[in-house]
């Protein structure tokens, strides 16, 4: 007998899926269930489990009403729950503004929540200067260049004289430098 797999579209239910394996591992950890426990006592796989929680579904009501009773959960997530699956089986997922938009509210401030945070850190990460470092071929008094970054750019200047101009690069203009200088075509300038 041969068997169907039905292929879904990503940009509909992966979110919804992410949401539903949140949940499960959730209520799985404050049961203190193992997946190894249960995949040895025969109640589901550990890869099934996985997968679930992954957001990988399939989320059947029967699936997902017997890991709710094995996790002691109660009424609400259950429902909670079962009406996230309903939603996930939909062909596409766009919550009407009515009786279920509360159920996908906590999830919307959770996603700007991180949002914020995520623009916070990409700012912060491009905005590091990063203390001077000597070129591995500093000659033994130290008298050299040194390289630091600052945001994406890179910045060069002479150790026998760091109050004095930096040399700013953009990240490609450097790399080429970089390559320039290990390939030895930068050898035959005078000083």
């Amino acid at each position: 007998m041969s068997r169907t797999r039905a292929v879904r579209s990503k940009d509909n239910t992966t979110f919804v899926g992410r949401r539903i394996g949140e949940q499960l591992n959730r209520l799985r950890e404050a049961s203190g269930t193992d997946v190894m426990d249960l995949d040895r006592s025969g109640f589901m796989s550990r890869q099934t489990i996985w997968r679930l929680q992954g957001g990988q579904g399939p989320y059947k009501e029967t699936t997902i009403r017997a890991l709710c009773q094995k996790y002691g959960a109660g009424q609400e997530d259950v429902d909670k729950l079962l009406e996230m699956a309903a939603r996930w089986r939909e062909k596409s997922f766009h919550e009407p503004y009515g009786s279920r938009f509360g159920l996908y509210l906590e999830t919307e401030q959770e996603a700007e929540a991180i949002t914020a945070l995520h623009e916070s850190v990409i700012n912060g990460a491009c905005n590091v200067i990063t203390p001077w470092v000597k070129s591995a071929r500093s000659n033994s008094d130290g008298q050299c260049v040194e390289q630091r970054k600052n945001g994406s750019d890179r910045q060069i200047r002479d150790s026998k004289n760091p109050e004095g101009p930096l040399l700013t690069l953009g990240s490609a203009a450097y790399a080429n430098l970089i390559g320039a200088a290990k390939s030895g075509v930068l050898d035959s300038l005078s000083d």
